[in-house]
């Protein structure tokens, strides 16, 4: 993780990721370099996001124990990625925040960004309870846990009120949708990445409804498995790659 971080600090400075590495940072630099020849300036928005998130997953504490919902829903929306998904929406859609309205966009789109941390936690909830078991963890950061304590509920009882709180906050979220659409005080590109925001909560739900991730009795369909084989392919060839560049040139 520190490597991938002293990488992306360096291109957010260069403009230039070396792809002279094997493995994941490899493929990030062949994504970053591409973004770089398709729109340079907010491709430099989406590495410095990116940089930030890896220094903040790098630093968080994950040993914290919160007692109530509200103490632990602005933690979970950092912990989500909301900065990097920030970057790369704005780069995907060629959308322009000034910085003298970050503040504003990052208090506007907060409850879209719950919404989609929540819905992570009450998918992934079974998955992360046994992980913690077996590791040996004395609580789990998730928000179904945090409920549990909070109100005294068994787990089925917590994973309702997690689900009400969702409909609560995207009840929300498409108010504030909707007052900024007629908002013209702030930049129009504020406000397609405010509007943007409604797809990526309906995507992240349709994502984790149907994912082997947390659904290991789904199967891949046939283009899904083609990718895989796909990437299995290119990470073999890629390591055969290293290996005989190693050989060829054991003194680099």
């Amino acid at each position: 993780m520190n490597e991938t971080l002293e990488l992306f600090l360096q291109s957010a400075t260069t403009g230039h990721m070396s792809d002279q590495r094997s493995g994941k940072n490899k493929i990030q630099a062949q994504i970053f370099n591409e973004m770089v020849a398709l729109d340079r300036p907010r491709a430099f928005v989406t590495v410095k996001a990116w940089a930030e998130f890896l220094q903040l997953t790098l630093s968080r504490n994950r040993s914290i124990k919160f007692e109530t919902l509200d103490e632990y829903i602005p933690y979970r929306v950092w912990d989500v990625g909301q900065i990097l998904m920030f970057g790369l929406v704005t780069f995907g859609m060629g959308l322009t925040i000034p910085d003298n309205e970050m503040e504003r966009c990052t208090e506007a789109t907060r409850s879209a960004f719950a919404v989609i941390s929540l819905t992570n936690d009450l998918f992934s909830w079974e998955r992360e309870r046994d992980a913690a078991k077996r590791d040996n963890m004395p609580h789990v950061v998730n928000a179904i846990w945090v409920i549990m304590g909070q109100h005294s509920v068994i787990e089925e009882e917590a994973k309702r009120i997690c689900h009400d709180k969702i409909v609560q906050l995207v009840q929300e979220y498409k108010h504030i949708v909707e007052q900024y659409k007629k908002d013209e005080t702030v930049c129009l590109d504020l406000r397609k990445y405010i509007e943007a925001l409604q797809y990526n909560i309906s995507g992240n739900l349709a994502w984790s409804l149907t994912c082997p991730r947390y659904h290991p009795e789904t199967k891949l369909n046939a283009c899904q498995t083609w990718m895989r084989r796909r990437l299995a392919q290119n990470k073999v060839s890629s390591g055969v790659q290293d290996h005989v560049g190693e050989i060829s040139n054991p003194g680099a």
